[in-house]
């Protein structure tokens, strides 16, 4: 759905001039970004800034409309299974088999149980599809191609499961450090497509020894409007709001996001209880835009 927008106010158009940023906003998607002008999407007072460029991208892409899923056990209709941890590949197949339509597990382990048996990740992601999984859970992208990670990733999306790559941050990791990582995927992507979509997530402890510290709100959403500029060529943004909070993901909405998962057996503290689909779909529309009911591999059910 494209959803044409008023163009930026005089103010807004010279504050992305004084900034550097405006070529940015009139060049939309695909547009060379310069160390410059990562600099600048970078500096806290040009957050606002971002947020508008991001917000214009996500428009041009998907309009109004924003998808969400829940995840977890349970009876209701719209949850998406999640897989456990397994000991074996056998175990997975027959989890996968019991659960079509369910969320295996990050890739990277699903193929190390796929190794031991002798799989290749071209093999090992058809067995999992002929099982009926769709998609995978988010798997970190790393700053190098350790263990041919791109290659993997490409064999399971080859293979028809649905991929979301997650960007960890953390607050005492530099700006920098964090856009990279992002520029990376971007990269990756370019060359061979594998993304569904990303998801910029707070690194908690343990996720990553050196990153203990988690971000502020404000962290949080910079680095997702940075996500929908840096990475143009992923199609889907997706916040989770039992990791970040309904409140901080109901804002991402408006600095690039377009779609939101989450565990529904978690209480994000900002919501009263667990969230409930009701509550998703009012939280969505009171941000301006449009819910859309998806499953895991970002197939619309119902709006």
């Amino acid at each position: 759905m494209q959803v044409a927008e008023r163009p930026p106010s005089l103010l807004i158009r010279q504050a992305l001039e004084r900034a550097g940023l405006a070529s940015l906003l009139d060049g939309g998607p695909g547009t060379t970004l310069s160390r410059t002008h990562i600099e600048a999407l970078l500096r806290p007072e040009n957050a606002l800034l971002s947020a508008r460029i991001a917000h214009q991208r996500r428009l041009t892409a998907w309009g109004l409309a924003t998808t969400y899923c829940r995840t977890g056990d349970g009876e209701a209709t719209d949850l998406v299974p999640m897989a456990p941890a397994f000991a074996d590949w056998a175990a997975l197949l027959a989890w996968a088999t019991a659960h079509p339509l369910g969320v295996g597990p990050e890739p990277m382990l699903a193929l190390t149980l796929a190794t031991a048996t002798g799989l290749s990740a071209t093999a090992a992601g058809l067995a999992l599809t002929a099982a009926g999984l769709t998609a995978m859970a988010p798997a970190p992208v790393p700053l190098d191609n350790a263990d041919g990670w791109h290659e993997a990733m490409v064999a399971l999306a080859d293979a028809g499961l649905a991929l979301t790559i997650a960007v960890p941050f953390a607050a005492n990791e530099t700006p920098l450090a964090w856009a990279e990582r992002a520029c990376q995927l971007r990269r990756w992507q370019a060359t061979q497509r594998f993304a569904t979509a990303m998801l910029p997530i707070p690194a908690e402890p343990g996720d990553r020894p050196a990153l203990e510290i988690l971000p502020t709100g404000f962290g949080v959403l910079q680095m997702v409007s940075l996500c929908r500029i840096l990475v143009d060529n992923v199609p889907h943004l997706s916040v989770d709001w039992s990791r970040i909070g309904i409140k901080l993901s109901q804002i991402a909405l408006s600095c690039g996001a377009d779609d939101w998962i989450g565990d529904a057996s978690v209480d994000p503290g900002d919501s009263g209880g667990p969230v409930h689909r009701g509550l998703l779909a009012e939280l969505i529309q009171v941000a301006g835009q449009t819910p859309v009911v998806r499953d895991a591999a970002f197939t619309v059910c119902r709006s």
